[in-house]
């Protein structure tokens, strides 16, 4: 049976991080992308590309007395890749090699920061 639900908390390089509860993550865990394109005779090729893992719209709570502002701009001002992980709903951990990319702007009201990470290659499941 499929149970889906929010992203249950984060994890970047060793640093744990509460995530907003009612969040809808995309995940893609990454491998290829397929298209189909019509050949001359009408028949159809597929073409594959591949395509690196990402995980958008994540919500991380931001804590002052942490300074996580300031540590998730350093991960995002690095020139290498970033230790991930998150754990789902359903208790399954996902991680791989990442990097924080676009803005990553935090809302001061609630104390969220979405941040989006693009993998190196794939996110492994544990």
């Amino acid at each position: 049976m499929a149970v889906g639900g929010p992203i249950k908390s984060v994890n970047l390089e060793g640093r744990a991080f509460n995530v907003e509860g009612e969040n809808e993550v995309e995940l893609f865990s990454g491998g290829w992308t397929n298209e189909v394109t019509p050949n001359g005779n009408g028949t159809g090729r597929i073409i594959k590309s591949p395509k690196t893992g990402e995980a958008n719209k994540l919500p991380i709570i931001i804590e002052d007395d942490r300074n996580d502002e300031d540590f998730i701009k350093e991960l995002r001002n690095r020139h290498g890749w970033i230790k991930a992980s998150f754990t789902d709903i359903n208790d399954n951990v996902y991680s791989g090699d990442v990097q924080i990319v676009g803005d990553s702007v935090t809302n001061k009201k609630t104390m969220v920061m979405e941040i989006d990470l693009k993998a190196r290659d794939v996110f492994t499941k544990q």
